[in-house]
């Protein structure tokens, strides 16, 4: 079971510590959440005072984060549209994709961080985590190599970036392992 916080009224599955992390470089402006899932890390960031847009695929989704979202008192733009075809309308001060990118094929995996880079304001970060291809293949539809992620932020001043075995999970819903290696980035658009 995943840790929970409490915010306001509403109890939300503990953000990714790299959300933390990013709090130390930026603490006010604009997020767009790509992947947002039921927003763990939209309203986290709404109850921070960010301005956040959330895009997810799935409609039962958003509709539970618009509840949230009402019962913490913040107010969320949400988006129903598929990560890997979405273009926003405008630049944003932050943009995140957590444990997202991997679910898509590789050219729309890299054409997703090409428009991420695109739509992130001058001095704005992202922050990406994936998968890697240390873990078995058929994991997810695409694997990172070594060093991709990083390397795709090459122009970027990279914050921070690992690559790591992650902590244990209790029974993944896909069978997988219960310990996954990953690459994480918080990088920043100079």
């Amino acid at each position: 079971m995943q840790p929970k916080i409490t915010i306001g009224s509403i109890e939300i599955v503990k953000p990714r510590q790299i959300i933390y992390d990013v709090l130390q470089y930026i603490q006010s402006g604009s997020v767009l959440d790509l992947g947002a899932g039921f927003g763990r890390h939209s309203l986290f960031l709404a109850d921070k005072g960010f301005h956040v847009t959330a895009v997810e695929i799935e409609q039962s989704k958003l509709d539970r984060l618009q509840e949230n979202a009402k019962a913490l008192g913040v107010d969320i733009q949400t988006i129903k549209a598929d990560v890997a075809d979405f273009i926003p309308q405008q630049s944003y001060d932050l943009m995140l994709s957590t444990m997202v990118l991997h679910f898509l094929p590789k050219e729309k995996a890299q054409k997703a961080l090409a428009i991420m880079q695109e739509h992130t304001a001058q001095n704005g970060f992202n922050v990406v985590s994936v998968y890697t291809n240390e873990n078995p293949v058929g994991l997810r539809a695409y694997l990172f190599e070594k060093s991709q992620l990083r390397n795709a932020y090459s122009s970027w001043e990279i914050i921070s970036y690992e690559e790591a075995l992650g902590e244990e999970m209790e029974h993944p819903k896909d069978g997988g392992p219960t310990r996954r290696y990953s690459a994480r980035l918080i990088a920043r658009k100079i």
